[in-house]
């Protein structure tokens, strides 16, 4: 590895970790690659399956998926390959290369977590926190491929399920109605539920 492609990993490491990186910084490593800090980007975090020899795997997949997108910036960071591209390389949404990603995770045994586009570079952080949430999330259907937008409400709800208890939203007066009879709570709170849902009529 050459000193500029290592400072360059110094730097998009320390944007993953949340660590502030001065613009101006970030603007010159970008304008290397003939990136702008506003071209549009989106984050692909790969986590390879644990049924695999990581270390030895690892080295394979990221040759991999530098060869199918070229034009990325990619590297290791806890454990997770994460590359960003940007929108006018690759349109992920497209069919054409949605495909050649499933493909790519069909090969490699990897699954995927794809950010959210977003526009300025220096947000890279918050697009790598939304993938981490992602690879942790636990679907009833396991798919490789897990896009931000389709699963946001997902980690919500697996966020407020793992910090809270879901009593503790509910409103106190339902709590009441759901105890005060037992063997009637459920029509008593599918009629409160059609009520409100009707407009109180």
């Amino acid at each position: 590895m050459n000193k500029r492609s290592a400072d360059d990993l110094y730097y998009f490491t320390r944007m993953l970790s949340g660590a502030e990186v001065r613009s101006r910084t970030v603007s010159l490593h970008l304008a290397t690659k003939g990136w702008g800090m506003n071209d549009g980007f989106v984050m692909l975090s790969f986590q390879v399956s644990e049924k695999l020899d990581y270390v030895n795997k690892r080295a394979l997949c990221i040759t991999r998926i530098q060869e199918s997108f070229p034009r990325s910036i990619s590297s290791v960071y806890e454990e997770t390959i994460v590359m960003v591209i940007r929108k006018q390389d690759y349109d992920i949404l497209q069919p054409e290369e949605r495909k050649k990603l499933d493909d790519l995770c069909d090969s490699y045994y990897l699954r995927c977590a794809i950010s959210s586009y977003f526009d300025q570079f220096i947000d890279l952080h918050l697009c790598y926190e939304q993938n981490r949430m992602l690879l942790n999330l636990k679907l009833q259907n396991e798919t490789q491929l897990l896009y931000w937008p389709d699963h946001y409400e997902d980690v919500l709800f697996a966020s407020i399920d793992s910090s809270i208890d879901v009593v503790d939203l509910c409103y106190p007066k339902l709590i009441e109605i759901y105890r005060s009879d037992r063997n009637n709570r459920l029509e008593l709170i599918e009629c409160l539920y059609t009520y409100l849902i009707c407009g109180r009529n």
